[in-house]
């Protein structure tokens, strides 16, 4: 009652100055009675000023962060506030605010009001002082609640306890812990609301999850809403290379869940894509190409076109992505401007023979050539429409033929279309002059005998060159020259190619006139490794280098890939490239290359650069001409040396320089076998007792020269001293091409291109 009626006592004095203090911030002065002194009320505000310093309340765990306003109308005591203020505070905040503050400042507030609600009416200023100053204090110690989840402070916002975290790297857990600051509180478990969103993907095996997972609860103090939002940002998986046809990586375009690229790679010349699967972290996955091929045509070049697809699923983080790659294959060919013959003498000379009056539209052409073109090798040449822009697509080797006048006839296959052109050869002129050294006929055999044939066809005593056609598979021709009295015949020089041989007869009569005679032999034959060989498109390795200036329109470099897809660069622009290989070169980044191609000889091509430079507008064009190499037509393969239609003993190709014996210097022969199937060839120069013989690769780099010495042997050679023989087997490789004579008197006879075995006649018996 007491207590009672002292609170009655304060109570109506001060409502107006609680009133005119309510504004202020909470001070730690202490305000008496308003009855009391000014000299009273200036001692009291001192002491109670040095009591509030030493005994400020200790902050809040620095883990709850900063202190927060208080919840709800929580509001400290007002600056200078009497006991009756205090008690009324402490009593609102007891009965309204307690969810507002923490348990231990609440207690403490509760321990202070107590003694000041217990103190004596009576008690003296000192005791009124010390209770206001404690009461005053405890209210001024009252620690908000502060809730924090996963480090991240939650403010009250008038309506819950909210917070925005920082974004994670990695994936949110399905609930977090929210604390407070308030040890009489239990953590509060919040739990994730809906679900994650959807990931999406970056790269080829990449995909990226990006979002904010919201947490709710509900508070231990007054159980009011928890809210927590943390944002995340992170990628799971690793980027996956792949490479497109031309060896660069492939860029991929994320769509949602799914990827994808685009490519282009080659179609070849029957409009098959060169790429038919693509590599897929380690697994080879086909391509699915359409039947169809666009055309689109100009004037100087047709352009085909395939589409085509590949498709899949990786595996990421349990999450499927589905990537998909379109390819487009194509090729750009040159329409055929001209053709033209390629001439190879057995000597090696290269020469061009152009067609006149070509056509595309027209397949069927001719040309004559002087005769003595007879024993050379052909082949076909033509050029693009495009120039250097496009080439001209080459197919398959067309199987030359022969007409019956030794004609040869030959194909090509350019752009899918087949032309011919027919080499005919001039017929000698007769030639009277020098009459007393006239042949008294030419005999050939074709059974493959050395029995006396028929008189050659289109015989003229003045007509000294003949040709004679075999087929494939024929035996050989014993052709036999025959002169009348006083006119002598001996065998002279030769020239071999892979299936024809060109035999010279040296005629001399008796007044010193004198004629070479000259019978050519042709046998039809399927292409040798030379007329077969095609090289690979040329091809581009780089692209990736930055170019000095963007109006560079030189190649970083030039060269071959080997077999084994090693890269080789080339200094000069006329070299030979190894078996196996193709031309190939590095480009700039940003140049537009455009690589063109011509065979201008036997092994010999002529490749062109057309350069745009980076900037667009710069041009130039290079050339370079390489030879290729193969084992076949690199080689020169001599496998014997006959004299008077008889095998040298002891040949070795390492060996450059014989001795033989014959029967007479003036009627001797010699000849040499060689592989065929290579395209070498040979030509013999003979001169009375010494042979010079000369044998040239296919792709005339390399040259062996033998020479062959002869003596006369002593007598008793036989009747007529007559040598039979036969040669030349019809297929395979070191086939042999002997030449054989029957020498007596002014006869002299030789079986060219034909098969057997050597013998020699002795009283009409063969041994």
């Amino acid at each position: 009652m007491q207590m009672g009626t002292h609170r009655t006592r304060l109570l109506p004095g001060l409502a107006a100055s609680a009133v005119l203090l309510s504004g202020l911030s909470a001070s730690p002065a202490i305000a008496m009675a308003d009855t009391a002194t000014k000299p009273q009320q200036q001692q009291t505000q001192t002491q109670a000023k040095k009591q509030t310093k030493d005994q400020e309340p200790t902050p809040a765990p620095s883990d709850a962060g900063p202190s927060p306003a208080p919840a709800g109308d929580a509001t400290p005591p007002a600056a200078s506030a009497s006991l009756a203020d205090l008690i009324a505070q402490a009593h609102d905040t007891l009965e309204h605010k307690t969810d507002d503050y923490t348990k231990a400042t609440l207690d403490a507030l509760r321990d202070a009001l107590g003694k000041a609600e217990a103190l004596d009416p009576s008690a003296d200023e000192q005791a009124t002082g010390q209770a206001q100053s404690a009461l005053d204090q405890a209210l001024q110690a009252l620690t908000a609640i502060a809730w924090s989840a996963d480090g991240t402070a939650l403010a009250w916002d008038g309506s819950q306890y909210a917070g925005n975290a920082g974004p994670l790297d990695h994936e949110p857990a399905a609930s977090v812990t929210a604390s407070s600051n308030d040890t009489a509180l239990k953590p509060v478990e919040l739990q994730a609301s809906g679900k994650p969103a959807d990931p999406v993907s970056t790269d080829l095996g990449v995909i990226r999850y990006q979002g904010a997972r919201d947490y709710t609860g509900a508070s231990g103090n007054g159980n009011r809403p928890l809210a927590f939002s943390q944002p995340y940002d992170y990628q799971a998986g690793s980027p996956i290379e792949v490479l497109n046809p031309q060896g660069d990586p492939v860029t991929w375009q994320p769509s949602g869940l799914s990827v994808q690229a685009a490519m282009t790679a080659s179609l070849d010349k029957a409009n098959k894509p060169a790429t038919q699967a693509i590599q897929v972290n380690g697994e080879s996955i086909p391509i699915t190409w359409d039947g169809a091929v666009d055309v689109h045509d100009t004037d100087t070049a047709r352009t085909y076109t395939r589409t085509g697809t590949a498709s899949g699923t990786l595996s990421i983080n349990g999450v499927e992505q589905a990537w998909s790659v379109s390819l487009v294959a194509s090729r750009t060919e040159g329409k055929v401007a001209s053709l033209s013959v390629l001439e190879r003498t057995a000597d090696g000379a290269e020469s061009q023979h152009p067609v006149d009056g070509f056509n595309p539209a027209s397949l069927e052409y001719s040309l004559t050539l002087p005769y003595g073109s007879m024993t050379s090798q052909f082949a076909l040449g033509y050029t693009s429409a495009a120039g250097d822009s496009a080439s001209v697509t080459e197919g398959d080797p067309v199987r030359p033929g022969l007409g019956g006048d030794g004609s040869r006839i030959l194909g090509i296959t350019l752009d899918g279309v087949t032309y011919r052109v027919t080499v005919r050869f001039a017929p000698p002129t007769p030639d009277a002059s020098n009459s007393a050294a006239r042949l008294a006929g030419i005999y050939v055999n074709r059974d493959g005998t050395t029995a006396k044939g028929a008189l050659i066809d289109g015989w003229n005593p003045d007509v000294l060159d003949y040709t004679i056609r075999i087929a494939a598979d024929a035996p050989s021709v014993y052709v036999l020259p025959e002169a009348g009295d006083g006119v002598s015949v001996s065998a002279a020089d030769v020239t071999q190619t892979a299936y024809a041989v060109r035999q010279a007869w040296n005629v001399t009569a008796a007044n010193g006139e004198h004629r070479v005679y000259t019978v050519t032999v042709v046998r039809d034959h399927a292409p040798t490794a030379a007329e077969g060989f095609q090289p690979k498109d040329p091809k581009d390795t780089g692209g990736t280098s930055a170019a000095k200036s963007d109006k560079e329109t030189d190649v970083e470099s030039h060269g071959w890939i080997d077999a084994k897809g090693a890269y080789h660069t080339a200094n000069a622009n006329d070299y030979v490239i190894e078996e196996g290989g193709t031309f190939a070169y590095s480009s700039y980044a940003g140049q537009t290359i455009a690589a063109s191609v011509r065979k201008i000889a036997q092994m010999r091509y002529e490749y062109t650069l057309s350069i745009l430079a980076p900037d667009g507008v710069t041009f130039a064009r290079h050339t370079y001409t390489v030879t290729y190499l193969t084992e076949a037509t690199h080689r020169v393969s001599v496998t014997g040396i006959l004299v008077d239609n008889k095998e040298i003993s002891g040949f070795d190709p390492s060996r450059h320089e014989y001795d033989a014996t014959v029967e007479t210097l003036d009627h001797w022969t010699v000849n040499a076998t060689f592989d065929k199937t290579s395209g070498m060839s040979i030509t013999i120069h003979k001169e009375h007792a010494q042979a010079v013989i000369t044998a040239v690769s296919a792709d005339g780099l390399t040259r062996e020269t033998y020479t062959v010495r002869v003596h006369v042997a002593a007598i008793g050679a036989g009747e007529n001293g007559a040598v039979q023989g036969a040669e030349l087997a019809n297929t395979g490789s070191n086939v042999r091409l002997p030449l054989f004579a029957a020498i007596g008197g002014t006869i002299i006879g030789l079986l060219l291109l034909g098969v057997g075995v050597l013998r020699r006649r002795r009283s009409g018996k063969e041994e």
